[in-house]
């Protein structure tokens, strides 16, 4: 049993355990492979020097003379998996540490920047400076190399990161919470618990079901708490003489919490978080053993995860008390001969311990307050205050015997001045720019603006000039989607109501149509001849290919396959070329490479996935409705793969199309519709044409990579998050 448990990992001695400040009462283990943990530190540490700082190596934050940190903390890690997670650990200690260092405004631009950076296909948050995007470079090929190798559970750490630790920046100070409870919620998205969780399932490839994690969620709990208190108890020491040269201090921690609520001293307040550590193990071991009676049976994995939390426990306590990140002040104690003692032992609470810089919770003001629209390479349009002009009654009212002019006649008044003095009344674009904003609020995969960000790893565009080819790329984007919606009479867009049912058809083509003003507006501070015409070729083929689309559905006339990609070449492929183009116009390298073929095959990959997932994407279905390209009527490629091949089904087919001209389609001819294609082989088809499209547009990566000669993971982790799909339906319900 212990061989099949631990095939990974190894006992600490006891006894060398004992002699160490260490006080677990369970038993430690470490990886065998502890070497490539170190390795893997150190690539980080190089890594990081060369992109994000001056170049000047510093020893990694995990190693230490009794072993590397990540391999304590995934003592049942596959080799070939260690590394990585590793790097993923030396990062998050780095981030701690720049956060420490920072004023609470310094920390939260740290943690945007980070966010950027794990944020593999979406653009909630723009790239805005140097450090961002190198950032996003550093991390890119590391995601990268993580889905490779386990591609569900790789997407999970990514997703975990950023929408668990890195959405809850780090609160000011423990004044925050009132209960323990409350402290340790916070705690928990704090040092990102759920995020290690997923990482121990990576380490042995193992994901626990629904179920299972349910089943063992007391032994989960009890972990959560005990890993919290240590390690508070063991970085305290750190935290506090680390706050004392801040003018903001930002302790967070356990100790500080007993310290405040309950009046205690320093010593006795560790002396309590050393004594709770030890109760939490004894609860450890009594949930561990209820939930072994209680499933006498329970599966192999689902053990080796209960075992795991006990291991974490104790490696992770004697890691963190052996470890040069925690201890160093012994050294300097040592140095100083004890001559000027750091700590004033007696203070009573964290209140007296930080007189000299109160910390709010409160980011500070931003005077400049803009609806981001932008003009000027990277500045914002400041656009009046709506004007609202109040109903009231036609009449004077009389209030105490006092006639007082209504706000209608004060409006004539103002008219006739108007009038007589030459003077014209300026509205604001309020009303212009509602249905703009509307459209800009809703959820967005961002994948235009993810790719001009991996561009310019090869183009090098200044960010200012990115910034405005980005603008201009969004804004065209938002107005073919309004458009879109209203030529298909789509009633939702992303999950959400499409702009035309809110704002009115005629409105919201207005708006659409003023973006394509804005776009060129902000082309001219480029100050580029050739960029507005890039602009106009491209918008050019944008309206010629919908032409064909809408051409197509009205007349109910079925393209060939190879017309139905041209079409994609010139609607789809028109914002991914004009971007390309955009950016290099306005690089200062000259470029000599041709980037044509990538983005036909980047346009192709991504209309004809997004036809695919139309039919068979469950999270696609919750956001457009079930098949609704069917409910459009929409000569999708699996519609055109069905007709070439099977030409008996279109009959069938352009009938139920007709149908839905007069009412909407119902589910039953939705699924019969469905059904066809699958026994036409028309959507296995159009899946492996999305596969051999990302094959085809991998290799043209590749072509460029050796051209370029620098690699791209950006541009490889921006195609590999789009690529993976469900399998084919079956009776329309995705596998």
């Amino acid at each position: 049993m212990e061989e099949e448990l631990f095939p990974y990992s190894r006992v600490v001695d006891p006894e060398e355990v004992k002699r160490t400040p260490c006080f677990t009462t369970l038993p430690v283990r470490v990886n065998r492979h502890d070497h490539l943990a170190d390795e893997a530190s150190w690539r980080f540490s190089k890594e990081w020097a060369e992109i994000m700082e001056d170049g000047d190596v510093k020893s990694p934050t995990q190693c230490s003379e009794t072993g590397n940190f990540s391999s304590y903390l995934f003592p049942e890690s596959r080799p070939e998996r260690l590394g990585l997670l590793t790097y993923l650990g030396e990062l998050a200690f780095v981030h701690d540490d720049i956060g420490e260092s920072k004023d609470f405004q310094g920390a939260v631009e740290e943690h945007d920047a980070l966010a950027v950076a794990m944020d593999p296909n979406e653009t909630h948050q723009e790239i805005k400076n140097v450090r961002a995007a190198n950032m996003k470079k550093l991390l890119s090929q590391l995601i990268l190399e993580c889905i490779k190798i386990d591609p569900e559970i790789g997407m999970d750490i990514v997703d975990s990161y950023r929408k668990t630790w890195l959405k809850k920046m780090d609160v000011p100070d423990t004044d925050n919470f009132q209960t323990l409870d409350e402290y340790l919620n916070f705690r928990y998205l704090n040092a990102a618990t759920e995020v290690y969780w997923i990482m121990v399932g990576y380490s042995h490839g193992k994901k626990l079901t629904k179920e299972e994690d349910e089943l063992i969620a007391n032994v989960r709990r009890v972990t959560n708490k005990t890993l919290a208190f240590i390690n508070d108890y063991y970085s305290w020491e750190k935290e506090y003489r680390a706050s004392k040269g801040q003018e903001i201090a930002r302790i967070v921690n356990v100790v500080a919490f007993f310290m405040r609520t309950e009046g205690l001293s320093i010593e006795v307040s560790r002396e309590k978080t050393r004594n709770c550590i030890l109760e939490f193990e004894q609860d450890y071991l009594r949930e561990r053993s209820l939930l072994y009676q209680a499933h006498p049976s329970l599966p192999l994995h689902v053990r080796k995860v209960v075992e795991l939390f006990g291991s974490s426990i104790a490696s992770v306590s004697y890691w963190s008390a052996t470890s040069p990140r925690y201890n160093s002040w012994r050294e300097t104690d040592r140095q100083n001969g004890g001559a000027v003692p750091v700590l004033e032992r007696e203070i009573q609470s964290v209140t007296s311990l930080k007189q000299n810089g109160h910390v709010s919770n409160k980011q500070p003001a931003n005077g400049n307050i803009t609806n981001g629209h932008s003009t000027e390479a990277g500045e914002d349009v400041h656009l009046p205050a709506a004007t609202t002009l109040t109903k009231n009654d036609a009449t004077p009212k009389e209030v105490n015997g006092v006639t007082k002019t209504s706000r209608i006649e004060k409006e004539r008044e103002w008219v006739q001045e108007d009038i007589a003095n030459g003077d014209a009344f300026h509205l604001n674009l309020s009303a212009l720019l509602a249905p703009c904003d509307y459209i800009k609020s809703l959820p967005s995969k961002g994948v235009r603006s993810s790719l001009v960000d991996a561009l310019n790893v090869w183009l090098q565009v200044p960010q200012k000039k990115l910034i405005v080819i980005k603008n201009v790329i969004e804004m065209l984007h938002h107005s073919s989607l309004i458009l879109d919606d209203i030529e298909d009479d789509s009633n939702l867009r992303r999950g959400k109501t499409a702009t035309h049912n809110i704002f009115g058809t005629a409105q919201a083509i207005n708006s659409a149509n003023f973006l394509f003003v804005a776009a060129l507006e902000a082309i001219k501070t480029l100050k580029n001849e050739s960029a507005v015409t890039v602009v106009l070729d491209e918008l050019k083929n944008l309206f010629m290919g919908q032409s064909w689309d809408l051409y197509w559905k009205f007349h109910l006339k079925t393209p060939t396959e190879r017309e139905y990609l041209a079409m994609i070449d010139a609607k789809t492929g028109a914002m991914f070329s004009m971007l390309v183009r955009l950016m290099q116009a306005v690089s200062p390298l000259i470029s000599r490479y041709n980037f044509d073929h990538l983005t036909r095959l980047v346009g192709r990959f991504f209309q004809v996935r997004d036809d695919y997932m139309n039919l068979q994407g469950k999270d696609y279905s919750k956001q457009k409705g079930f098949c609704e390209d069917f409910e459009e009527g929409k000569l999708s490629y699996p519609i055109v793969r069905c007709f070439e091949t099977h030409p008996n089904s279109h009959d069938l087919i352009m009938g139920m199309f007709r149908q839905r001209q007069d009412k909407p389609m119902v589910m039953e001819s939705k699924l019969q519709i469905l059904e066809c294609l699958e026994k036409a082989g028309a959507l296995m088809a159009t899946r492996e044409l999305v596969q051999k499209l990302e094959v085809d547009a991998e290799e043209q990566i590749d072509v460029l990579e050796t051209q370029m000669g620098e690699t791209n993971p950006l541009l490889r982790l921006l195609l590999k998050t789009l690529s993976i799909v469900p399998q084919t339906a079956v009776n329309g319900v995705a596998a």
